[in-house]
Order: structure tokens, then C-alpha cells, then sequence
């Protein structure tokens, strides 16, 4: 997933987020598929590693893609709703594992399981491939006017009214020439080709434009909050079955429905204040939040509390990390140009990757024996704090029009610091 987010965030600003997304996809499904049928743990392991790939690649393309096609003043609402199919994803794949695998007479072979969850990857493609067109900014942006016009037409013709809004897709948008072209009550802003700028960018990488100046700092706190947030998140969930454990709760497949269930009232939550609050303070005060969840488990757990007060933390720090993760995929997508920003997304996520896998090592061996449960979440409570303190020195795009590249983000930068 770490390889994955690279490689296709960076191909995404290349060939498109649509096709991006239906290669992921794709690699998700057949090397998902053919799990299910590995001769030797050798085969999955690999197998695995190439679905996880094609997992990781679908992040930025993805998010990008619904952020470039939805309005400005509602694109935190579409973002979380994007992001809660996770957690339907997540309760579906627990409760089938339950059902599957779960009970002593269990009929169905793990086979059988990897092979049905592999599926949804397939019916996802069919329906990206059919519904989801191409970003009409990523068109905009490489002069591709046609293109973008048909995009813009064709989202206007299925939304019909309801899609009623001004699209900004521009090309190094102008405050003083710009062409504007009318598309069935869309408006489209073009700007003009600068040469110059198009040298500049040839003589810089994708991963160099996301440290410039303008960006810099920006970039350096969003990976310290994906990381921290993936630590905290991820970390206490590969082991949260272990801990209800030792409370008593002994089935592993319904403590995994659980607590997958709990991302519930975290998506509902962000879907109704996202665009009210925006990212930034959702993100922080929902990683604050789980950092106290996670104090309070490590007190109830210490204190020999009973089974419904830890089950309680444990699933409220799940909700709110769950809003942490609308509100981080939400900033991501905003903090970036359109030239880098898959390029943005894909880097973010790769450090979220680094992040869960720091955390296997940190609390496997917390875990124990010896067991130091308190230990480990007072470090998951920590890690939620420091990206916390990391998340209010991002600025905040949230109901603005999507920056286009690094060089109108220094002229908007300029015009601030000019006031």
C-alpha cells in the first residue's frame, strides 16, 4: 500500500485520476482473486502485496477525483461521503468473515472468503469505467478544452438541475484574462498558457514542487498528521481483538463488527459539519478527542473497569478517528495543485502506510508478553496529541476553489501577505 500510493499518485497527475483509479481497481481485484487460489503461503504473500499495491493506488486518484468534480461549498459533504464506504466496506468484510469463518462448524474455507472479497474491486471498475468521467480540471489544466467541455456537459445532462453551480476548471487561472466557456449552464474558466511557467515546472519534479516554498510547510504537517493519525488508528485496530480479549470478550469476529461498527457515528458526524466547521478543525479536534478515548481506555483498563466502559472508549476513539479521516482526506485533496495533486495525496498516504507499520512493531511488542496495555495506549494517546498540534498548521481551503498550480498559490500568497 506504501509502494502503491507512490506509484499511482504520481501517475494519476500523468495519464488522469480516472484511469488511475480503474488500474488500481483492477490490480486489486485479479491479485485479490487469485489469493484464493495460492498453491503456498509463498503465492499469497506475494499475491497479497500486489493487491495491496493496487489498495494503496486507489487512495489519491480517488479522493482527487471526488474533490475536482463536486462544488466548493459542498465538497467536504461529498468527500465524507466517499470516505464512509470504508467503513461499509469494513462491516461488510467483519460480518462475512463472522459468518464464514466464525463458528465451529464453519462450511466455507478461507478460500472462499478471499475470493468473495475480492468482488467489490470488480464491480467498482465496472462502475467507474461506466459512470465516473475524467476531471474536467485535469483536462483544463493540459489545454485539453474539448475534453473538459464533454466532461462538463456530461455531468450537466445526468444531474440535470440539481447540478445547477459555476465549475471552475482553468488552466493558470487569470483575475484579468480568462476565457469563460458556457456549457448547458456550467460556466468553465480557462486561463491562459504561460510558457514560462511550463519550463519552470519541466525542471522540477512532481516531488520536488510539493516542498516548495509555497508548500513546504503545508506538506511536512499533513505527513506528520497521516502518520500519527495512521499510527494511532490502524495501530490499536490490528490489535483491538487482543484487547477485548482480555476483557473477556473472546470472539475475534464479532469484536472486529464492533468496533468497524463504531465508524458509524463518525461519518455521520463529519458528513453534517465538514463544510461548516472544515477540515482543519474537524481534523484536530477529532484526533484530540481520540487521544482522551485512548487515555480513558488505558485508565479503565488499569483500573479493572468493567467490559462495557472499555468497549465504550475503545469504539468512541474508532468514531472519531473515523472523522479524522474524512477531515485529512478532505485537506489533502484541498492543499494542493491540480498539477501535484495525486502527487500530494499518494505522498500523504505512503507516510500513513510508514505510520501503521511503525505502529505493528511498536505494539506487537507492547502486546507482549510481558503484556503493557496502559503503555501502549498512552503512545497511541500521545501520537493522536502530536497530530493534533500538527493539523492547525495546515491552512484551511476548505470552501474555496481548488488552487490549480504552485505558482497561483504564490500569487494568492502575495496578495495576502500585501494586505
Amino acid at each position: 500500500m506504501f509502494t502503491g500510493g507512490l506509484l499511482f499518485g504520481s501517475l494519476s497527475d500523468r495519464i488522469g485520476r480516472r484511469k488511475s483509479l480503474l488500474y488500481s481497481l483492477l490490480l486489486n481485484g485479479i491479485f485479490g482473486l487469485l489469493s484464493a487460489l495460492s498453491p503456498n503461503v509463498y503465492a499469497l504473500i506475494a499475491f497479497r502485496t500486489c493487491a495491496g499495491i493496487g489498495i494503496g493506488g486507489t487512495v489519491p486518484a480517488l479522493f482527487t477525483l471526488c474533490s475536482e468534480h463536486v462544488p466548493a461549498n459542498r465538497r467536504g459533504y461529498y468527500v465524507t461521503i466517499v470516505a464512509a464506504y470504508w467503513m461499509v466496506g469494513a462491516v461488510f468484510t467483519a460480518g462475512l468473515a463472522w459468518f464464514m469463518l466464525g463458528r465451529p462448524d464453519a462450511m466455507y474455507s478461507w478460500r472462499a472468503f478471499a475470493a468473495i472479497v475480492s468482488l467489490p474491486s470488480f464491480v467498482c471498475w465496472m462502475l467507474t469505467y461506466k459512470y465516473v468521467p475524467e476531471s474536467a480540471q485535469f483536462f483544463a489544466r493540459r489545454r485539453l478544452l474539448t475534453d473538459a467541455e464533454m466532461v462538463v456537459d456530461t455531468i450537466k445532462t445526468t444531474n440535470g438541475d440539481a447540478a445547477d453551480h459555476v465549475t471552475e476548471s482553468s488552466s493558470l487561472l487569470s483575475q484579468h484574462n480568462t476565457d469563460a466557456s458556457e456549457v448547458n449552464g456550467y460556466t468553465v474558466v480557462f486561463g491562459p498558457s504561460d510558457p514560462g511557467i511550463q519550463t519552470e515546472r519541466s525542471s522540477l519534479s512532481a516531488y520536488g514542487i510539493l516542498f516548495d516554498p509555497v508548500l513546504r510547510g503545508t506538506t511536512i504537517s499533513l505527513l506528520m498528521s497521516w502518520f500519527c493519525l495512521s499510527f494511532g488508528s490502524y495501530g490499536l485496530a490490528t490489535w483491538i481483538t487482543m484487547l477485548f480479549k482480555r476483557i473477556g470478550l473472546e470472539n475475534p469476529f464479532a469484536n472486529a463488527f464492533i468496533y468497524a461498527a463504531a465508524n458509524l457515528p463518525g461519518n455521520i458526524m463529519t458528513a453534517l459539519l465538514m463544510d461548516r466547521l472544515g477540515g482543519r478543525r474537524i481534523l484536530a479536534i477529532s484526533m484530540l478527542l481520540s487521544a482522551g478515548c485512548a487515555t480513558g481506555f488505558a485508565y479503565a483498563n488499569s483500573s479493572a473497569s468493567g467490559a462495557a466502559a472499555i468497549v465504550l472508549l475503545a469504539s468512541g476513539f474508532n468514531a472519531f478517528s473515523t472523522a479524522g479521516w474524512n477531515a485529512i482526506d478532505l485537506m489533502s485533496a484541498e492543499s494542493f495543485p491540480t498539477d501535484v495533486r495525486t502527487t500530494g495525496m499518494g505522498t500523504l498516504s505512503a507516510a500513513g502506510r510508514a505510520g501503521s507499520v511503525a505502529a505493528q512493531f511498536v505494539n506487537g511488542y507492547l502486546i507482549g508478553p510481558p503484556v503493557h496495555v496502559t503503555l501502549l495506549l498512552a503512545i497511541t494517546a500521545s501520537m493522536m496529541l502530536l497530530g493534533t498540534i500538527s493539523s492547525v498548521l495546515v491552512r484551511d481551503y476548505s470552501n474555496k476553489a481548488l488552487p490549480e498550480s504552485v505558482e497561483e498559490m504564490r500569487r494568492t500568497h502575495e496578495k495576502i501577505n500585501n494586505v
